[in-house]
């Protein structure tokens, strides 16, 4: 199995977070995400500025480099803190939910399924959000809490996949402590019950939350291509390209040595040596779309 992550680690007491990530490292998880939640929100009020929340800055919400390795002891760089924050809509319609998956720009969308369902879920609202890279969130401890809440969960769950036929679905906890944290091979299993096969099941606390972080790493770049040539190919009017990667547009001077080739669009090398032998050189072309 990849590496299991739990994306919903609901922020708490700095204490019992503490516990809720030993315990979740001890598991077998590899990542989790602190998750912030804003007060219910409704879609005609708005509120005025100074009745808005102020949200916590991501970094006092995660424990210091010192606080996890005396928690975690020597794996501690391999586990990775994450934060995310999640607004909860009050009145929630099918309007909405179809805006959500077609037009918000949004990574994660959390349907309640420990209750009756306020609107009919339809396929084509739901394939709208799949193509967009939008993932589906269903949280497991409600479950583990009350056999009434359970009941319910399944029952909409499963009427969930057969919409989305397994598509986009991530398991997370949403663990009030850290005794309602299940393993990855649990909550895997877990799957079964709502109808995924095996390969969906893992991918819903694997492939899928590694899927969701690309996802949300791209919403905050520029769309680009990137252009390959070779120097001598260069037309003259674009030679300025060369300086703005500190490249040398002369052969002759890159035949003679090894040169650094500088970030190039927010990607930053200086830490890097790139070495750049015969007139093979090449520099990379960034064109806005």
């Amino acid at each position: 199995m990849s590496a299991p992550m739990d994306f919903n680690i609901p922020t708490c007491e700095r204490s019992t977070l503490k516990e809720k990530i030993k315990m979740a490292h001890r598991l077998g998880y590899k990542a989790v995400a602190i998750n912030i939640f804003i007060p219910e929100l409704t879609q005609t009020s708005k509120k005025k500025k100074s009745q808005q929340q102020d949200i916590a800055p991501a970094k006092s919400l995660k424990l210091s480099d010192l606080e996890l390795q005396e928690l975690l002891g020597p794996t501690w760089k391999s586990f990775r803190q994450l934060t995310r924050i999640s607004a909860t809509l009050a009145d929630v319609q099918h309007n909405f939910v179809m805006q959500a998956c077609t037009a918000l720009n949004v990574d994660i969308i959390t349907l309640d399924v420990t209750e009756k369902l306020p609107f009919k879920l339809k396929r084509t609202t739901i394939n709208a959000a799949v193509q967009r890279g939008i993932k589906f969130e269903f949280q497991y401890s409600p479950a583990i809490r009350d056999s009434t809440l359970r009941k319910y969960f399944i029952a909409n769950a499963q009427q969930f996949v057969f919409c989305d036929k397994g598509k986009n679905i991530i398991l997370t906890s949403g663990c009030e402590k850290a005794m309602e944290l299940r393993g990855p091979y649990d909550v895997a299993n877990l799957g079964s019950l709502l109808n995924l096969n095996a390969a969906q099941s893992k991918a819903a606390v694997t492939l899928n939350c590694e899927a969701l972080l690309k996802h949300s790493e791209s919403r905050r770049l520029n769309k680009s291509v990137s252009k390959v040539e070779k120097l001598e190919e260069i037309p003259g009017n674009e030679t300025w390209l060369l300086d703005k990667l500190r490249v040398h547009s002369s052969l002759e001077s890159v035949n003679g040595g090894s040169r650094d080739i500088a970030g190039i669009h927010g990607i930053d090398s200086s830490d890097e040596e790139t070495s750049v032998d015969g007139p093979a050189a090449k520099k990379i072309k960034l064109v806005q779309t």
